[in-house]
């Protein structure tokens, strides 16, 4: 039962090799009107500071059709989250602490202005990403990481990542 539980999860609703892969129409198709996006590694390689133009375009693209758009990262460097949100023109929280749901719904309440069913959550980590949008009932989305984690400890997780993926898949 526990495992069942855990499953669900960590368990993302749909799997793309790119942010930008996922379209207007996947989004119409899912009736969601909001999309909520990680940062390091799903908008912009963690070395870099700015998103590339095919994600300007992307981003552009759904603002287009209605689409509301935030960054929620537990990204401390609140100068960087400021630079990519300024440069995309959509809001940002930094220091999220996901999973925890609590101000993932202070999001949803206060800057996509949706309900949980009606947003899309993006990232490319099952332990912060996934199972936080899953937590608050939002729909899933793992994407592929932008870049090869060097730091030690942040592999680690990734790789933890990656089997306890593999694990729920059999």
């Amino acid at each position: 039962m526990l495992l069942k539980k855990m499953k669900e999860y960590v368990t993302p609703d749909d799997i793309f090799d790119s942010v930008c892969d996922i379209t207007v129409e996947y989004l119409q198709n899912h009736f969601i009107e909001g999309v909520v996006l990680d940062l390091d590694n799903t908008l912009v390689p963690r070395s870099e500071d700015v998103p590339s133009l095919q994600c300007l375009s992307w981003v552009e693209d759904l603002k287009s059709a209605g689409i509301r758009l935030c960054i929620a990262t537990n990204n401390s460097n609140k100068n960087r989250v400021i630079k990519v949100s300024n440069y995309l023109d959509i809001p940002a929280v930094c220091r999220m602490y996901k999973p925890l749901p609590y101000l993932m719904r202070k999001v949803l309440a206060d800057l996509i202005r949706l309900p949980a069913e009606k947003v899309l959550m993006v990232g490319d980590q099952h332990f912060s990403d996934i199972i936080g949008g899953n937590l608050v009932g939002m729909r899933t989305v793992y994407i592929a990481p932008l870049e090869f984690e060097a730091m030690y400890f942040r592999k680690l997780l990734l790789d933890m990542d990656k089997n306890l993926y593999e694990f729920f898949q059999e």
